[in-house]
């Protein structure tokens, strides 16, 4: 019931934002509001728990990515750069930017679970330097370049406004970090 909850969660989230409200959940799910105090304490805990299952599903998915002893570093790049959630079904980039803003406590927990996380990803990269499958720069350099296009990208108006999906938007804001303005040859 739990998985449930927090799936019908972020349908309405991807509807009306975190303008939802236990109620409205109570009724598309069809179930009584003390059913979903049951399962969380509050909006908050319900949204937190959302928060917390994407994030260790993507660490997950790094995890296995980077393990892969079948693909190579571009792949691995690539793919890493390019993870979405597969807990919760659509989340959008206003999700993130409607949590950032009204609930900015949140917000900065998640931040600080994905900077401990970057720990794997700057051995990952470093390896990669020194296999010289990676031009050799500053790692904290090349994180403040990755979070930069990443967090740029996830503007779901420009997207909307452009009609490009996050998809899409990831898949291109990687090539040219991986390849660059300039085509080959």
């Amino acid at each position: 019931m739990r998985k449930r909850i927090m799936t019908a969660a972020v349908e309405e989230m991807s509807e009306r934002g975190l303008k939802f409200t236990m109620g409205d959940l109570a009724r598309q799910l069809g179930v009584s509001k003390r059913c979903l105090y049951e399962h969380f304490e509050s909006k908050e805990d319900l949204i937190r728990s959302i928060l917390y299952a994407i994030f260790l599903d993507i660490r997950e998915q790094h995890k296995k990515i980077i393990a892969d002893p079948a693909l190579p570093f571009q792949q691995k790049l690539r793919d890493i750069l390019c993870v979405t959630p597969t807990v919760f079904s659509p989340t959008t980039g206003r999700m993130g930017e409607e949590i950032k803003r009204f609930m900015p406590e949140e917000w900065h927990r998640i931040e600080h679970l994905f900077e401990q996380d970057w720990a794997i990803m700057a051995d990952f990269l470093q390896a990669a330097m020194d296999r010289r499958e990676l031009c050799l720069m500053h790692l904290t350099l090349l994180k403040k370049i990755i979070k930069g296009c990443m967090s740029e990208i996830v503007d779901h108006r420009f997207l909307a406004q452009h009609n490009i999906s996050l998809e899409e938007a990831k898949s291109s804001t990687v090539h040219l970090l991986l390849y660059g303005l300039i085509p080959r040859g």
